[in-house]
């Protein structure tokens, strides 16, 4: 399964969310929808992201090229 950001309309858990975060060191979520349709339907993703180091879209090899090789810079 695949979580994208989508809950089915169900609750988002983001207690969960709160003590994944605050337990690791960084939380790298990967979506492979596309930004605009964050937030659309029962996408959460703005209720996710405050649990999230950073959060992309990366749906291509390209794209988690481009993210790694930014992570890296910074490492």
């Amino acid at each position: 399964m695949r979580k994208v950001g989508r809950n089915n309309f169900a609750d988002g858990k983001t207690a969960i969310w709160d003590e994944v975060y605050r337990r690791s060191q960084r939380v790298l979520w990967l979506n492979p929808e596309s930004r605009n349709r964050w937030n659309t339907g029962d996408s959460i993703m703005s209720e996710y992201a405050p649990y999230c180091s950073r959060v992309e879209h990366c749906s291509s090899l390209r794209d988690l090229t481009r993210i790694l090789g930014s992570l890296l810079k910074y490492a």
